[in-house]
């Protein structure tokens, strides 16, 4: 019986599968299709002298979707494992991860027919369309306490830890920045790992940004220094260690001298001002990056 139930399940599996990779195949030539369309209607907006931006910006969500979705459908057994961890998912692993790629497929369809069909509207006269700025980071300045673009106030629209791709910065933003971390101080001499340091020399300063002080990670040299008591606290864990034990402000301070002269003016400091206090409002040491002060 029970053999004759698994059989059945599988030939189910398989169906399923098959079903999947037909459709798979049919709804990645009607996005393509789509794509191609919204391209050629693109053109023609543009020739009249209208604005199409957001319309670009479709097409290469769309794109970047579509590479998700051939990736997702390659990578099940993977994702599977991943949905497991989401309770939400749990006992629907499998499934979820067999419906995502033409569940992605499914949205950006959606999202082409709606930038299709406005973007006719557009060149048929039925609505007239502000040109939206096409914002070059490069040329994007903070000053007197404004953030701007061709001398004129700006808001810029991008998200952290973007995986660094020209596909992503064309349309999506191109925010830079730095990552330290108390994990990056090797010894209790304030050693900070050559690699970090180096990068820091290399690093290119081309689009503002900030730094991103991590005060988690603390390294076991500090705790065989500071002792046990030195990652045990009272409240939120917004830090893995206590910020009123003497030895935070040791080695954050490792962490801070050897790396700040080295961003000091860098372009990809400009939205950072980074700082560490403990609860009761006390600065230890902040940092005012963009100028290279530091304030005991």
């Amino acid at each position: 019986m029970n053999t004759r139930l698994n059989s059945k399940r599988i030939l189910i599996l398989i169906s399923l599968l098959f079903v999947g990779f037909g459709n798979a195949q049919t709804q990645e030539k009607l996005a393509l299709a789509k794509i191609k369309r919204l391209n050629k209607l693109i053109s023609k907006v543009e020739k009249e002298g209208k604005d199409a931006l957001k319309e670009k910006m479709t097409v290469r969500t769309a794109e970047v979707f579509l590479e998700f979705a051939s990736w997702d459908e390659k990578n099940v057994a993977k994702n599977t494992e991943l949905f497991k961890l989401v309770s939400n998912y749990k006992t629907s692993a499998l499934e979820t991860a067999t419906e995502l790629p033409n569940f992605e497929r499914g949205d950006v369809i959606q999202m082409l027919d709606e930038a299709i069909a406005f973007v006719t509207l557009i060149k048929d006269g039925k609505v007239n369309r502000k040109e939206i700025p096409n914002v070059d980071w490069k040329k994007v300045n903070v000053e007197k306490g404004q953030i701007t673009f061709n001398n004129r106030p700006v808001f810029l629209a991008d998200y952290t830890w973007k995986p660094e791709t020209k596909k992503l910065e064309e349309f999506y933003g191109s925010l830079d920045g730095v990552y330290i971390s108390p994990a990056q101080i090797l010894n209790a001499e304030g050693k900070v790992n050559g690699n970090v340091l180096r990068k820091l020399e290399n690093k290119p300063s081309v689009t503002p940004g900030f730094v991103f002080i991590n005060n988690k990670g603390v390294p076991k040299w500090a705790i065989d220094k500071y002792g046990d008591s030195f990652t045990k606290f009272n409240g939120p864990p917004f830090f893995d260690y206590d910020i009123d034990n003497p030895g935070a402000k040791k080695m954050m301070s490792f962490l801070i001298q050897e790396t700040v002269p080295k961003m000091t003016g860098n372009k990809y400091t400009d939205f950072g001002i980074c700082f560490v206090m403990n609860h009761d409002g006390l600065i230890i040491k902040m940092v005012k990056i963009r100028f290279g002060i530091i304030v005991k």
